[in-house]
């Protein structure tokens, strides 16, 4: 049986089903150059276990069932099952586990190839080690296991053994001594008193009675994979006169009415023979099988954790299986079974373990492919047939019959050594493709002539025969298409006005999670699919600030989207020939929050002094003042940008900034941090006042009293204007005895939604390279870090600055109009302070980059990339992030304006440069691109408008 596993993953607050299915038939992936280990196995398996962390070191760290690990592990395992090595490795990282060819040199046949899931050499969690044989080398389905490797001696080594001469599929032992973690007990049922004198619960430890390590959760996937496997846990005792020399059971019951566990053929067989090879050494020692009437209740482990779940408890940890199937043995050996040397030998277990666990046989698999060009070759952009009918005929006649999955895919197992044929069946609207057109691989190897059927195929004992295809021409090709609609009723119903949307990304999706076509929406949200061969699809839609409308309120004129992630519909069939115009998307706006005028602006400020009554109107000269970007005033502890202290009570600032439409924007919020108080402008008209008595307002007026706080005030979109637009804000001191206070501090920012996403576009861009610089470390390259580093030393004036580049140009089209931009990052070291951020203006290397140079042999035109030709004069935006964690850096206007250059000529966008300003004492950490979660920049730009 092919194993299909779905795992749930807790992203966020959405479970999302991650498939996977095996076997696939492509040849296993090693490409990539993994760690290799050439070593006797059981030699290795021997000095491995020797170092394994002993009683009471507190050694292993339990994973929960319910944690990421315990599923990041599972995913791993999955993968690995599949024989798709890369992603196991990859999925693998996540745990601190690599993938591992482990080149066994003491199988006498010359060095066999196996596969590990091992922990890498920094993985102090000591979670066990996971052997696997390529599906193609397995002679047994048979998984061996060594839950007490340091506790049981040789356990783990007679495992290894039997694992190398029985060709069986897994091997697997545990990382610590079953009483490493004495202090804390397994949540599973049972006691022992294996870990202290008297008798006590299971310790977390002992991976034969827990689901809190990896060692179950391996179990748990590789005992299902195929229905025949067999899973034998090899486990130890030191027997004294009146103990048998071993003990057989299911491993999962309570005893009953006089002893009798469940009977169990496959126990009985193990027994039997097993009995049968020890007797004549020691007849008054034999063994004993917990699965007999009469026998002793004597090491049956009724309360084996792995035991009970493949018998199919619900609860293994807690409670007995109702049955034994006969695919667990627990077995229980003297140490006389285990070690040589003594009165029987290891190798009478190994023998009667192959003698009962019957040889796996040889297997025929291959693909059922759509052959789109008739070519009779595998190409790339052609997908999978699922559902066709395949037979297996030996000797003419007919033995076997199964369906292609999802991927194409079909297997027929347990096959004796002889000659086969396999036949593929025409599904409706197909015709067979040209037999042996190329390589074996690649190539049909059915019989147009002979009804689909192949050559004779022999099958010698135990081999695996891959790449047996088929390809299928459809001959009678469907359509499907109709419409993705703005659903501005909510009922989930097409009425009468309610507009198409164009510009939304619709993508066709195979049954095996391939895409194999997709368009975009035009002419008032219609879509459309020709030629589309006969067999299931699904819908998956790239449609940002867009949510689904209710689904399945009807089936002609509803919308079919479910309201899940990633947006799309549920499967559905198209048979030969057939148009369907009936697939139907509903969305309702979801509303993105903006930034107009982003914290860290630059504003054009005046340090005191008397205006006329039209300094704050759009058309005033205000070319003579300074710039500064917020947070701005003083003394330097409070703020970025340190005003003079003129001693005036008022101060004044004035930002333009441009707004295309207006219609755009929901309701605004205003938000000011203000010290002591403040009026607040909006092209010439008085929208807030805070902490000022009411009346005429001069600039002697001083504030209601000495405070800093941060008022905020709504505003309609209506306010705005379409182009220029001036924000003008005064700053007012509180009196002491006439005299005006010695601090002032002026932060602005201005944000709302927008909810018409049909006119706008969402993209996200994941840091492409990053580095930061170090004025104490002048010389050396910090490109390969994780981490992004800026900080200001108060101490010794070392300065560190990071530097970060997104390629917009890939997705965003040169005349866009930004209408915000932010990064969001992953804190690892919060601030208190204020980081502006700069456009540069140079090339810079990331493995190359230091203090002192952009790349070799281009130096910065000044140290720290401060030089005009280095960076840009205008910030921005600026960093300040008081929390770990996920965080968010807002461009402002100037930002925007900068990213649109980027897009007019991508040449000119070289990344940004984050540097501390010089009062600064609190640095900031970020992740980088070599980290877990790289910084991503989002960008909202104005996109065409909505379609009829």
């Amino acid at each position: 049986m092919d194993l299909v596993f779905l795992v749930l993953r807790n992203f966020g607050r959405r479970l999302l089903p991650v498939l996977f299915a095996a076997p696939f038939l492509a040849a296993p992936s090693v490409a990539q150059p993994f760690t290799t280990i050439t070593d006797d196995l059981v030699t290795w398996t021997e000095t491995t276990v020797d170092n394994l962390p002993d009683e009471g070191s507190d050694a292993f760290v339990p994973a929960d069932p319910s944690s990421l690990d315990y599923g990041d592990f599972q995913i791993a395992v999955a993968h690995f099952l599949a024989e798709d090595l890369a992603a196991a490795d990859l999925a693998a990282a996540a745990v601190d586990y690599e993938v591992v060819v482990f080149e066994d040199t003491g199988n006498g046949n010359g060095n066999e190839a196996l596969w590990g899931l091992f922990p890498t050499q920094t993985n102090t969690e000591h979670r066990g080690f996971y052997f696997l044989r390529p599906r193609a080398q397995v002679a047994r389905n048979l998984v061996l296991e060594a839950p007490h490797p340091r506790n049981d001696l040789d356990t783990a080594l007679l495992a290894s053994d039997a694992f190398r001469q029985s060709g069986a599929r897994a091997f697997f032992f545990a990382g610590t001594h079953r009483c490493a973690n004495l202090a804390e007990a397994s949540a599973c049922d049972g006691n022992t008193t294996t870990c202290s004198e008297t008798s006590q619960p299971f310790r977390i430890s002992d991976m034969a009675h827990t689901r809190q390590g990896f060692f179950h959760a391996f179990h748990e996937l590789v005992s299902v994979e195929e229905v025949d496997t067999v899973t034998i846990q090899i486990h130890g005792f030191s027997s004294d006169s009146t103990d048998p020399e071993f003990s057989i059971s299911d491993g999962s019951h309570d005893d009953v009415a006089n002893n009798l566990y469940l009977p169990n053929a496959f126990t009985d067989d193990l027994f039997t023979r097993l009995q049968a090879t020890t007797a004549p050494g020691a007849p008054a020692k034999d063994g004993n099988s917990c699965n007999r009437t009469g026998d002793i209740d004597l090491k049956c482990g009724t309360v084996n954790t792995q035991g009970r779940f493949v018998n199919g408890s619900p609860e293994p940890c807690e409670t007995s299986a109702a049955s034994a199937n006969g695919h667990f043995l627990h077995v229980e050996l003297s140490r006389e079974l285990r070690q040589t040397g003594g009165i029987y030998e290891p190798q009478l277990v190994i023998d009667t373990i192959n003698a009962v666990v019957p040889q796996r046989g040889g297997s025929i698999e291959g693909r059922v492919w759509a052959d789109l060009d008739g070519g009779g070759q595998q190409d790339p952009q052609e997908g999978n047939v699922a559902a066709a009918q395949v037979e297996l005929y030996r000797a003419g006649v007919l033995t076997a019959t199964t369906h292609t999955d999802g991927f194409g895919l079909y297997r027929f197992d347990r096959l004796d050594a002889d000659d086969y044929q396999v036949r593929v069946l025409l599904p409706a609207g197909y015709a067979y493709s040209p037999m042996d057109a190329t390589s074996d691989d690649l190539d049909s190897d059915v019989d147009p002539l002979d009804s689909g059927r192949t050559a004779t195929l022999g099958v010698v004992a135990n081999q695996a025969l891959t790449h047996v295809d088929a390809g299928l021409v459809p001959s009678a090709t469907g359509s499907l298409g109709d419409r993705i609609w703005e659903d501005t009723s909510g009922e989930g119903l097409q009425s009468g006005g309610e507009p198409g949307i164009d510009g939304i990304l619709v993508e066709l999706v195979n049954a095996g999670d391939v895409v194999i076509d997709s368009t975009t929406t035009a002419g008032g949200g219609l879509y459309s699919f020709t030629g589309v061969v006969p067999g299931s699809y699904s819908l998956r839609l790239d449609a940002p600030g867009w949510a689904p409308t209710l689904p399945g309120v009807d089936p002609t004129t509803g919308s079919d989207l479910l309201d899940e992630f990633p947006l799309g519909t549920a499967p559905f069939p198209l048979a030969a020939g057939q148009s369907r115009t009936d697939i139907d998307g509903g969305l309702t706006s979801a509303c993105v929050d903006v930034v107009v005028v982003a914290e860290g602006s630059n504003w054009k400020t005046l340090g005191g002094g008397t205006w006329n009554n039209h300094w704050m109107d759009s058309g005033f000269a205000d070319g003579d003042w300074d710039t500064v970007q917020t947070p701005a005033g003083f003394p330097a502890s409070k703020v970025n940008r340190t005003l003079t202290n003129t001693g005036a009570t008022t101060y004044y600032f004035r930002h333009t900034f441009e707004v295309a439409d207006p219609t755009l924007y929901g309701p605004l919020t205003l938000e000011i941090d203000r010290d002591d108080a403040a009026v607040v402008y909006l092209n010439g008209i008085e929208v807030l006042r805070s902490n000022l008595p009411a009346g005429a307002i001069a600039p002697s007026t001083p504030a209601n009293g000495d405070s800093r706080a941060v008022d905020s005030m709504g505003l309609a979109a209506a306010d705005l204007l379409s182009g220029t637009n001036v924000l003008a804000v005064e700053i007012h001191q509180d009196h002491d005895g006439g005299v005006p206070d010695s601090d002032v501090v002026f932060e602005l920012l201005l944000r709302s939604q927008i909810c018409k996403p049909c006119l706008t576009k969402l993209d996200e861009f994941e840091l492409e390279i990053g580095a930061y610089i170090d004025e104490e470390d002048a010389t050396k390259n910090k490109g390969g870090r994780d981490d992004l580093q800026m900080d200001f030393n108060a101490s010794d004036f070392f300065i560190e600055s990071s530097l970060m580049f997104f390629d917009v140009a890939s997705k965003i089209p040169a005349d866009a109009e930004v209408l915000h931009a932010e990064i969001v990052v992953e804190v690892e070291n919060d601030t208190s302070d204020f980081f502006p951020f700069y456009a540069l203006r140079r090339h810079w290397v990331e493995d190359e980059v230091t203090w002192t140079r952009a790349a070799s042999g281009d130096n910065w035109q000044v140290l720290g990339a401060e030089g005009g030709n280095d960076r840009s004069t205008t910030a921005l935006g600026r960093a300040s992030i008081s929390d770990t964690g996920p965080g968010r850096i807002t461009f402002n206007q100037a930002g925007r304006q900068e990213i649109e250059a980027w897009l007019t000529t991508p040449a000119d966008n070289h990344g940004v440069l984050f540097v501390p300003h010089a009062s600064q004492t609190n640095g900031l950490d970020l992740e980088s691109d070599d980290g877990n979660h790289p910084p991503v920049l989002r960008v909202l730009y104005r996109t065409n408008a909505c379609g009829g």
